[in-house]
């Protein structure tokens, strides 16, 4: 049976914490919640069978990872809402095991202001595996990485793995992390209303999936470390497995000239609706070698 958190005195419900993260970890019920150790610093983990769980709200700061799914969970309904996290150092939100459902609602996750350094590297919310995952109000922001000029820089806002079916995604802001804002290998995405500013690569976006979305917003991007170039959309080209990208309005707004889209490594089809562009001269639409980016793009989308 679902376990209640008891209220706290500003009426929430809240998720009762050994204090100081105890070096013990303590099971509350077979697959459900497991507070573990300061360690490792994980602060809620969900084990083996969970039929159906809420988590929220919850409040925390200083932690290496907020909540996250074992590899041995089969989780058939999860909800987490009203989480509030700040100075995380390394993620917020890990999912993985044999997940169907998990909703996220109204998420607030920052890093430190320290950079990571390897093998510890950030993530907001990395989500690894899922049937139908969707994310909505939510902000990740600060997920850095301190590398080697020669050396790639990973960390993203949230970054969601090929065993990801399908993946929604309403009303999200990811801020100043040093590689994706977003960096999505799902197999299928929908979005709207998603903003991204700051990150290496605003909006990261592989072969073999499929991208769809309403409004989009990407503003400067930025290269604080390592080798790799900047740019608003990373679109990873594959000639006999394209990623398919369609946005119904996209906004640019920027103060370098990073390009818009930067195909690598084959073909891409990119289907735009209209655009809202304040970028400077010299900016590019689509950067890529191959013979089969196909693009087809609206009013407004000429640099």
């Amino acid at each position: 049976m679902t376990r209640t958190a008891p209220k706290t005195s500003n009426g929430h419900r809240s998720v009762r914490r050994r204090t100081a993260f105890a070096a013990t970890s303590a099971v509350f019920a077979a697959g459900s919640l497991l507070f573990a150790s300061g360690v490792s610093g994980k602060a809620i983990t969900l084990q083996g069978p969970v039929p159906e769980r809420e988590i929220g709200p919850v409040s925390q700061s200083g932690f290496y990872r907020l909540i996250e799914s074992a590899k041995n969970a089969k989780i058939g309904h999860l909800r987490i809402y009203d989480i509030k996290g700040v100075d995380a150092t390394r993620s917020g939100i890990r999912i993985r095991g044999q997940v169907d459902r998990v909703e996220m609602q109204n998420i607030d996750i920052s890093h430190s202001a320290e950079p990571n350094k390897r093998p510890h590297l950030p993530i907001g919310i990395h989500l690894q595996n899922g049937n139908v995952i969707s994310i909505e109000r939510a902000t990740l922001s600060g997920f850095q990485m301190d590398v080697g000029s020669d050396e790639y820089a990973n960390g993203d806002g949230i970054a969601a793995e090929r065993g990801v079916n399908s993946l929604i995604l309403r009303d999200v802001s990811v801020r100043d992390n040093s590689d994706g804002g977003f960096d999505l290998k799902a197999k299928s995405t929908r979005g709207d209303n998603l903003f991204a500013s700051g990150n290496g690569r605003n909006y990261r976006i592989w072969d073999r999936t499929k991208f769809t979305a309403g409004t989009l917003e990407s503003v400067t991007p930025y290269v604080r470390a390592g080798n790799s170039g900047s740019a608003h959309f990373w679109v990873k080209g594959n000639d006999t497995g394209p990623p398919s990208i369609t946005i119904d309005h996209l906004v640019v707004r920027s103060d370098n000239t990073a390009p818009i889209f930067w195909v690598q490594d084959g073909g891409a089809n990119i289907r735009i609706g209209r655009c809202t562009l304040d970028v400077p001269k010299g900016t590019t639409f689509v950067r890529g070698g191959s013979k089969n980016i196909n693009v087809k793009a609206g009013p407004g989308c000429s640099t």
